[in-house]
């Protein structure tokens, strides 16, 4: 992982350099190998929900993304994006989010109707700092008196956490880790906590979307052939770019350069998690330079628990506070696992 020149003396007390080959600290987790890199005696392995099944319920995979990954990241925590950039015209594909399995709080079954959803519907952000990063309401509408919430998370220093498709009770936590100043690695964690995944969740992307890929890795449809936008084909999808998720994270995120211009920007209030997170990363960055550790690092084993990192999509009552939502989620959740 790399090498250190060291100045020592010899038997014959003369000086010399030797290439000295450093070692550093590795945990197997969730199907990948982590490191740390940094100073002094490596912290507490976080103890994260989505690397803490068994590897039936997981399924990891890396894709290649051409830009700096902060851009990239700030992707998943630009909620207002999915209703259009991934926005599907086909009458056979529910719209805009998936639900998974929709929690209800303050609600029955009875009293759920989907019809009163529109997952496409532009998202009131509201969000709330954590021990670990920033956690995003999402609110819309669910009919007279209740609200449909999905929340979500800035998890630092480079990854987020959002519900995701398993057919169950999920989510993906997504690393972003730079290759360069230019290029990074998206690692992806699916889990389903409720079962193991099916066959096809478990399927690489190459073959789960067959031409979409140009080998397990990479996406066919690049910034150098314009993303092979079919205009014609915009009755079909939003961006004309086929139905693949990635290759539309990638449009909006690589095409502002690699290293995006952003005293160009123009932040409004879709932009308001976007803006949370950038705070807290500054703030990180000075309490390093300062000698201080960054929010989310543990050092203490009885403090390695993140049981509120928990991403879910949820109808209830309206007159219910976003943070008891997620206090009722959270609590569920530990009783279930314990």
């Amino acid at each position: 992982l790399g090498e250190q020149l060291v100045l020592f003396r010899d038997r014959d007390d003369r000086v010399a350099l030797e290439r000295v080959h450093r070692a550093y600290p590795v945990v197997e987790k969730g199907g990948a190998f982590f490191t740390y890199m940094g100073p002094g005696e490596a912290p507490e392995f976080p103890n994260y929900d989505f690397l803490s099944y068994p590897a039936e319920n997981v399924h990891v995979h890396k894709l290649f993304i051409d830009c700096n990954y902060v851009q990239a990241n700030e992707g998943n925590y630009d909620p207002s994006h999915v209703g259009f950039l991934h926005r599907s015209f086909d009458p056979n594909r529910r719209p805009g989010l998936n639900f998974g399995a929709l929690k209800l709080v303050g609600l029955t079954k009875d009293e759920l109707n989907l019809a009163d959803i529109d997952p496409n519907e532009s998202p009131r952000l509201e969000v709330e700092e954590t021990s670990f990063g920033v956690r995003i309401f999402q609110n819309r509408s669910a009919g007279p008196g209740r609200k449909y919430l999905r929340v979500t998370y800035f998890c630092m220093p480079n990854f987020s956490v959002i519900a995701g498709p398993q057919d169950g009770d999920g989510q993906i936590g997504h690393y972003h880790v730079p290759i360069d100043n230019v290029t990074h690695w998206r690692w992806n964690f699916f889990v389903r906590r409720d079962a193991p995944l099916e066959a096809h969740h478990r399927l690489p992307n190459h073959l789960k979307k067959p031409g979409e890929y140009s080998d397990p890795y990479r996406i066919t449809r690049t910034r150098a052939n314009r993303f092979m936008q079919d205009r014609s084909a915009m009755n079909q999808n939003f961006t004309g770019m086929g139905p693949n998720f990635n290759t539309h994270d990638a449009f909006a995120t690589e095409t502002p350069g690699r290293i995006q211009d952003r005293t160009k920007e123009h932040l409004a209030t879709t932009d308001t998690a976007l803006a949370a997170a950038r705070r807290q990363t500054l703030k990180a960055i000075e309490d390093v330079r300062a000698g201080r550790e960054p929010i989310g690092l543990v050092r203490n084993a009885a403090d390695n628990r993140f049981p509120d990192m928990l991403s879910f999509d949820v109808v209830a009552d309206a007159s219910i506070p976003n943070a008891e939502v997620v206090r009722r989620v959270v609590e569920r959740h530990e009783v279930a696992v314990v």
